[in-house]
């Protein structure tokens, strides 16, 4: 469940790390309670936030790059690195 972690559980966890708790301290420690959580349909996955307008553009310039003009993945991943900068300003 780490990918879309539910915002609630870093901050669960950071409470009982405060309150001296030694046992279930991370995301991995938790991990089968809160499959079962979200199969049950307890915990909804979070949604993930909406790309700007700047990282929209970011990875529309990269699957051009791999796409159209047939670039391998680390020459369009360094490309677009180089543009970035200029696309955030």
């Amino acid at each position: 469940m780490q990918p879309g972690l539910h915002p609630g559980v870093e901050k669960f966890l950071t409470a009982r790390r405060a309150a001296g708790y030694t046992q279930y301290l991370s995301v991995m420690a938790l991990d089968p309670l809160l499959g079962y959580l979200g199969a049950t349909g307890v915990v909804l996955e979070p949604v993930p936030p909406m790309p700007t307008p700047a990282e929209s553009l970011i990875e529309r310039c990269r699957a051009y790059l791999t796409g159209e003009r047939g670039l391998v993945r680390q020459t369009a991943r360094n490309y677009v690195q180089m543009v970035t900068p200029f696309v955030d300003g």
